[in-house]
């Protein structure tokens, strides 16, 4: 069965474009212990990676870093759009830019994600073969739901992102409305093996450091709880969070 152009057996082709060679060794050599994925081509420019997909050598997914040593990847992404490719692989752009009118722009030209740093390679790469499979599991998919959306509002890398996304997951999988301090910080304290006090206390270091990033879509949550004549609590997000992820979640999984 074929699946993004991709017979489900076949390894996955992988093409990384950095404009630093150390960054494309550390990709490379992480790939290496990585089963049924193959790192096909390595970039440090455009125009070296344009000049491969004229030439049929189209992977299954491209990990393009927004900046290269010779144009950016809204400028590769619109000459490609003039090549002739027998397939289109899949795109995967990395940056450091949390800015929303990038990454607009490089959703309207076909990206398939984009993923902000700093980020595990863990991460970049199961991200990957979700896109490129399709079949990663529902588990892994509602993982993935629950990340975009804290990257939209400025949740940052780090302890306190862990503890936000398994608070957020237990929120969508709850068959009940929640009871904040039991079904949530309790359990996650339990899976971490950690105090609930130490879970709570991330969650608002995490919430404020959000606030303070004032993302576009954080803001937009913020008069959305302010319309409602309430404040932006730890709770409050993870309640509004949960719930659009869980509308998503069951529709991609119908």
């Amino acid at each position: 069965m074929a699946e993004n152009g991709r017979e489900a057996s076949e390894p996955i082709q992988m093409f990384v474009a950095e404009e630093s060679l150390e960054q494309v060794r550390l990709l490379q050599t992480y790939a290496q212990g990585l089963p049924g994925l193959d790192v096909t081509g390595t970039f440090l420019e455009g125009e070296a990676l344009l000049r491969a997909l004229q030439n049929g050598r189209a992977p299954h997914i491209v990990v393009l870093n927004l900046v290269l040593r010779d144009m950016d990847a809204i400028e590769l992404l619109e000459r490609a759009q003039g090549l002739a490719l027998s397939k289109r692989p899949c795109v995967l752009v990395t940056s450091g830019a949390r800015n929303g009118n990038i990454h607009e722009k490089l959703l309207a030209l076909g990206v398939d994600h984009c993923l902000v740093k700093p980020y595990s390679m863990q991460n970049l790469f199961d991200r990957a073969r979700l896109l490129c499979q399709k079949g990663g599991g529902r588990r892994a998919w509602l993982n993935w739901l629950i990340e975009e959306h804290l990257e939209q509002y400025g949740i940052g890398w780090g302890e306190g992102y862990w503890y936000m996304l398994k608070a957020v997951r237990r929120v969508v999988l709850a068959e009940h409305p929640v009871r904040m301090v039991e079904d949530v910080y309790n359990a996650v304290a339990q899976e971490e093996g950690v105090s609930m006090g130490a879970v709570e206390s991330s969650l608002r270091r995490t919430l404020g450091e959000a606030k303070e990033a004032a993302t576009p879509a954080f803001r937009q949550l913020e008069r959305l709880q302010k319309s409602r004549g309430k404040k932006m609590t730890v709770g409050a997000f993870l309640n509004m969070v949960g719930q659009m992820v869980k509308n998503e979640y069951e529709g991609r999984v119908r």
